[in-house]
């Protein structure tokens, strides 16, 4: 069964198939063509022998005797056919004669026997009287005529039985191959979908043994690379959990220094790391942990996070309807807005929310008019702990904020894409899926 499945034994029966199908398709051409009914020959008695016949038999009765001996002496002689015999020849009118005028109920005078009956009778007459006779060739009568000879078989034919060789050959070979690759584009397709940092698997696509057993291994790599990320990931959940203890402790200790303004910079430089802790740990929540969707009012939620920055003294607003149902996780949705409106008043000091409703998701962009990102910096802002500082000119932050935001928005099913603003800025644009 292994040696069957193999992709060297499927090609090989492939193409001796189509080799075999070529000849077996070229014998059946020639074979047809061999085959083939010739016309049926002339006989060697003609009609105009036995109208000639005919007539010299009508002449009279006292003709009729040397008729019928001159027949015989050059081999012809005549006998009676019955009536199942004489339905079986076709008659023929005699040819036509422009300058004669038709007779009424003139009858055919000749009849071709073809093929002829078995004692050589290949024409006949019909008599005055309405009888019809044979007439019979001893000498050249079917029974001693050689069959004609076989036409000589066209140049081309050599060339077609190549062609036909050929492409039968190449249909057979493109369909063995796209065979063969098919599950190949379908692992393909399946590997852009997989999930590797929660156990994702690709589904056996069938095929050959060997692109199962490719399948097979790409399944336990994805395996471990999933083991790896959960394990990198409880290795960072412990190290900041346990950091925030001894942070706790520092901070105490802080109110000991005399001096106010070593005490303000050492509790700035405690709050930057208890804010990459408290982070750090929310972005491998917001990995590991699935979101919890329930029906939610998201127009009354933004409003109510921007209501909480402007009651703050932030400068943010909101513009979209009001009341808009979506299936989400409320806490990780206002989580990831909330962060992106910090970086937007953080880099340009103002907001604005909008929500739009499309067709099956619910679109929510934060824009604002600061520096922006350059193309470059846009595919690298959602990886942890990076921080585009050149172009917004800011260095606070963990940067995570967007790595978190990126996390809590594949939880729902969304995706989270950062445009150009207009005439300046950045906008980040959220999509959620209704379902």
């Amino acid at each position: 069964m292994r040696l069957a499945s193999t992709t060297q034994t499927q090609v090989a029966v492939v193409a001796a198939g189509s080799v075999l199908l070529a000849h077996f398709l070229t014998g059946l051409t020639f074979w047809l063509m061999a085959h083939v009914r010739q016309p049926e020959p002339l006989p060697a008695i003609g009609r105009g022998t036995a109208s000639l016949l005919s007539e010299l038999y009508d002449a009279g009765p006292d003709l009729r005797p040397a008729v019928l001996e001159g027949a015989a002496r050059a081999g012809i002689r005549l006998r009676p056919l019955a009536f199942e015999e004489a339905r079986a020849c076709t008659e023929l009118q005699r040819p036509p004669n422009p300058y004669a005028q038709p007779r009424p109920g003139q009858h055919a005078k000749v009849a071709i026997c073809a093929p002829a009956l078995p004692d050589g009778v290949q024409t006949a007459f019909r008599t005055e009287a309405g009888a019809w006779l044979g007439v019979i060739d001893s000498e050249y009568g079917p029974q001693n005529r050689r069959p004609p000879p076989a036409p000589p078989r066209p140049p081309y034919m050599l060339l077609g039985t190549l062609f036909v060789t050929v492409m039968t050959t190449v249909l057979l070979c493109i369909w063995a191959a796209r065979r063969a690759t098919a599950p190949l584009l379908r692992l393909a397709e399946a590997t852009e979908h997989v999930d590797v940092e929660h156990g994702g698997t690709v589904p056996i696509t069938g095929g050959t043994y060997e692109i199962r057993l490719l399948a097979d291994a790409f399944n336990r790599m994805l395996q471990r690379l999933g083991s790896y990320a959960a394990e990198q990931r409880r290795l960072v959940a412990g190290v900041s959990h346990d950091l925030r203890t001894p942070l706790t402790r520092l901070r105490l200790r802080l109110d000991l220094v005399d001096d106010d303004s070593l005490r303000e910079k050492l509790l700035h430089d405690v709050q930057a790391m208890q804010l990459v802790v408290d982070s750090s740990l929310s972005l491998i929540r917001a990995q590991d942990g699935g979101a919890q969707t329930r029906d939610v009012d998201v127009g009354a939620l933004l409003s109510t996070i921007v209501d909480n920055f402007n009651d703050s003294g932030a400068d943010v607003e909101f513009s979209g309807p009001l009341h808009q149902k979506l299936k989400c996780d409320p806490a990780l949705l206002t989580r990831a807005v909330e962060n992106i409106v910090d970086n937007a008043l953080k880099f340009a000091g103002r907001a604005e929310v909008v929500l739009r409703e499309e067709a099956e998701c619910a679109v929510i962009e934060v824009s604002d008019d600061g520096p922006g990102i350059s193309d470059e910096q846009k595919s690298r802002v959602f990886e942890a702990f990076y921080r585009g500082d050149e172009s917004r000119g800011v260095t606070e932050g963990s940067g995570l904020g967007l790595s978190i935001t990126k996390a809590l928005v594949q939880a729902h099913g969304g995706t989270v894409a950062l445009l150009d603003a207009v005439p300046c800025g950045l906008c980040v644009r959220l999509n959620l899926p209704r379902k």
